[in-house]
């Protein structure tokens, strides 16, 4: 209780940004790491999705910029994504030498799948409020 009251005196003294990222925060908590667990992703691999999910292919550098991650666990999030049909690797035709990842259907049905049931808790919580 008395953390809760100096976080909130400390953005008090700010825009309110910082509480803002706070509730974000406890959004994802509350919200998204349950609904990741229950469809046994993680949050990297949900991330992915969902850059995927609204692109044309990423490399993997490119994937991995886009959702923050290091290369070596964009590589392991990616090989998931395969592995379990959600998206596979192709050439890219404009440069061959160039490997793009790309999404699937049934990766694309997972992503929306995801985001119906994060988006049903949100609302669920809300109208407990």
């Amino acid at each position: 209780m008395a953390k809760e009251a100096s976080i909130r005196a400390a953005g008090a003294r700010h825009d309110g940004l910082g509480e803002a990222v706070i509730a974000a925060d406890e959004l994802l908590v509350r919200t998204l790491h349950p609904v990741l667990s229950h469809f046994h992703i993680g949050i990297d691999v949900f991330r992915a999705l969902r850059v995927l999910a609204t692109s044309s292919g990423l490399t993997v550098g490119e994937l991995g910029r886009e959702i923050g991650a290091n290369p070596p666990a964009t590589t392991r999030s990616v090989d998931r994504l395969v592995s379990a049909g959600h998206a596979y690797r192709r050439a890219d035709e404009a440069d061959r030498r160039r490997v793009l990842v790309m999404i699937t259907d049934r990766g694309l049905d997972l992503f929306r799948d995801v985001l119906a049931e994060i988006e049903d808790r949100v609302r669920d919580s809300k109208a407990l409020a």
